[in-house]
């Protein structure tokens, strides 16, 4: 608008020195008069101005027109070492403002692949002459030129105090508010990682600033989701407003954009769900074909976020089927492991999965073993070849089970409780003093959620087990903790309380206003 209204004034500023007499002192007197008076008319009647006044603004351009293509541009672009790049500064060519930019911007692409390089074109006299020369000019860059000068030094790994670069930055700042909006996507999809670990923070929040504020001003698919992929983990406020965009924008999304979109949430934690449901909704509907990886991906997310969604998942088993001949044993785990955190039990891709663990069984390593494990635990799952598959597990699983992690082990051996395959001897292994002490009495939620398996297995070898003589978890260990004398009853709670007490007999056999893990005092 500055510019703008610049041009207008300079323009019946010349028309006002047409109508004025020239030379004399009177003559100037006049023409002050009349530019004035010019002036005034104008900025109050737009349809004053003579047509001379309109025909001159329309043929005045407002900025400068990029320069037309020269033979250096060319040289430029051609370059396939730095070499020939630093002798153009000295080869007698016209440069203009644009080209040191250039110049460094291409010599970045051709450093990008080799590290070794870069500190010494940093010592290079001729570096410095045109990291000089690009410095000098750098209020003259055009701005998409600007924004690939700055990803470019940061890419060349320039000291965070060099000049040169800090004028960048700083142009980069001021110019923020008139940057159009696909540069500063650019400039945080390119330059974010790096402004966070080592250079401006400063510029950084001005971007995220920025980028909050017009975040409107979106109009495809690649942007948002390249933003939030970028950027979301930095600010809420923009996270919000990406995933406001995304319902907007859901059903322009490629499955790799929203594939994209669900790892990014799930990374976050970031249970959106009318975003969740959208792209469940696109996903079942939309007839495009999903990759293996994208397959995975969108299973690992669905299960991160414990979002349950029946039609998606049945679209995600029913495209996995057919790809099971692919997978590798790591690869199935990852899926059963993402499928048991869902609660969501598909029981041809589980004996699918059960098939290609057999068949590959050398591959199988005992982690991938304990994963499957523990998904068949969550979802008590028991193949209809269970009898093969549970003889892998001990011939895998047996030696190694001492030397796995404490928790590992637990979990490992609450597993074969639930689905009814533990035998003594692990038993007593876990139920040893010397090995369950470390959880009894534990503060952390990882060891109090192990504590509460080593409960389940103890209840199995009194319950499950009448040839087990021991050992067994203390008394006080499984004694229930009491909870809080001054939580409130409601009179649900209270109700509930007296009829399993008239339906128990006994207050011996039941314990009430137990405090557990998840949901506070409850009842056993």
């Amino acid at each position: 608008m500055a510019a703008h209204l610049v041009k207008r004034c300079s323009c019946l500023l010349r028309e006002a020195t047409h109508l004025a007499p020239a030379l004399a002192p009177v003559g100037q007197l006049q023409f002050a008069r009349v530019a004035h008076k010019t002036l005034t008319s104008s900025a109050t009647s737009p349809s004053s101005c003579s047509p001379n006044f309109l025909k001159l603004l329309e043929k005045e351009p407002v900025f400068t027109p990029y320069p037309e293509q020269q033979e250096v541009d060319q040289l430029i672009k051609k370059a396939t070492r730095p070499e020939e790049l630093l002798e153009l500064l000295g080869g007698g060519h016209s440069l203009h403002h644009n080209h040191g930019a250039l110049i460094l911007i291409q010599l970045s692409r051709l450093l990008s692949q080799k590290p070794q390089d870069k500190a010494l074109l940093l010592e290079d006299r001729r570096f410095q002459q045109l990291l000089h020369l690009v410095s000098s000019q750098v209020t003259s860059v055009w701005h998409g030129t600007l924004v690939k000068l700055l990803r470019s030094l940061y890419a060349l790994a320039l000291p965070k105090t060099t000049r040169e670069l800090q004028s960048v930055e700083q142009e980069v700042r001021w110019r923020l508010r008139r940057l159009k909006y696909k540069h500063l996507a650019f400039l945080v999809e390119s330059c974010a990682a790096s402004m966070q670990t080592r250079y401006s923070h400063e510029l950084l929040a001005e971007l995220l600033v920025h980028l909050e504020r017009r975040w409107t001003e979106i109009e495809d698919s690649r942007t948002v989701v390249a933003i939030m992929v970028k950027a979301g983990h930095l600010s809420e406020l923009l996270m919000t407003r990406l995933e406001d965009k995304c319902l907007e924008l859901v059903e322009h999304f490629s499955p790799e954009e929203l594939r994209k979109v669900l790892v990014t949430l799930a990374a976050q934690s970031r249970r959106s769900v009318p975003l969740l449901r959208a792209i469940s909704y696109h996903l079942v509907q939309k007839p495009f074909p999903l990759t293996k990886g994208t397959l995975l991906d969108l299973a690992y997310a669905y299960g991160r976020l414990s979002f349950h969604q029946t039609q998606a998942c049945q679209r995600l088993a029913a495209d996995l089927l057919p790809l099971m001949p692919s997978l590798t044993p790591g690869e199935v785990a990852r899926c059963a492991t993402s499928f048991a955190f869902l609660k969501w039990l598909n029981v041809p891709l589980f004996e699918a999965f059960v098939q290609h663990i057999l068949r590959r069984a050398p591959d199988v390593t005992v982690a991938h073993l304990c994963s499957v494990l523990l998904a068949f635990a969550r979802l008590n799952f028991r193949p209809e070849h269970e009898d093969q598959f549970f003889s892998l597990v001990r011939e895998r699983l047996g030696p190694a089970l001492a030397s796995l992690e404490p928790a590992l082990q637990v979990d490992v051996v609450w597993a074969l409780c639930v689905l009814q395959r533990v035998q003594e001897a692990e038993l007593q292994a876990i139920l040893d003093p010397r090995f369950h002490t470390r959880f009894v009495g534990a503060t952390s939620p990882k060891d109090r959620s192990t504590f509460q398996k080593l409960l389940h297995i103890n209840a199995t070898a009194q319950l499950e087990h009448p040839e087990y003589r021991g050992p067994l978890l203390p008394t006080t260990a499984t004694a229930p903790a009491p909870s809080a004398r001054d939580q409130k009853v409601t009179l649900l709670q209270q109700e509930l309380r007296e009829a399993l007490q008239a339906l128990l007999g006994s207050a011996n056999r039941g314990s009430f206003d137990v405090a557990t893990q998840r949901r506070g005092a409850a009842r056993r």
